[in-house]
């Protein structure tokens, strides 16, 4: 059949040909590869994002796990709230502003035994009182201020009157 055609027919069948097999190779090889390359080059940056999202968490876990182990050491303290909380008052100086200083009934959270203690400071300032909150926070036993009265006094309203309530954790024994 091909054989019939005349020169110039040949041509026109040759390049329809040539163009036929080129746009196969076009829409059938070249786009949906492109197409693929463009879906695995979308999925490398979601990959990548979620490898960011997992060391981020990593960092966040390695923190908080150094912090439960400090939280863990304290709780392993001995010695009594109420010694520990006397001696700090000692230690920054103003004992004689010492009202009082009473243990609360102990209870049980969570399979740990809870001591508390309620202290009551006299006209002192507020650097004494940022100092005294900054102990309990800095304390070698794991402490927690549960409740802070601040009132100013009648006749220095530069000085103040303080009740606090600082618990500790324990291991039940």
């Amino acid at each position: 059949m091909i054989q019939n055609l005349s020169d110039r027919e040949k041509r026109f069948v040759t390049v329809g040909a040539v163009a036929l097999a080129l746009i196969f190779v076009i829409f059938a090889i070249i786009l949906p590869f492109r197409g693929a390359v463009a879906g695995l080059d979308d999925k490398r940056v979601e990959k990548q994002q979620q490898l960011k999202q997992v060391l981020q968490l990593q960092s966040d876990y390695q923190q908080l796990d150094r912090k439960l182990s400090s939280k863990e050491r304290k709780i392993g303290g001995k010695g009594s709230l109420l010694t520990e909380m006397e001696s700090m008052v000692s230690r920054l100086g103003f004992r004689d502003r010492l009202l009082a200083m009473r243990p609360r009934e102990s209870s049980e959270r969570q399979g740990m035994q809870v001591e508390a203690v309620s202290v009551r400071l006299e006209s002192i300032t507020l650097q004494q009182l940022v100092e005294l909150l900054q102990s309990v926070e800095r304390s070698s036993m794991l402490l927690n201020a549960t409740g802070l009265q601040v009132r100013t006094r009648f006749d220095d309203p530069s000085r103040l009157d303080v009740d606090l309530e600082v618990e500790t954790v324990k291991r039940r024994s």
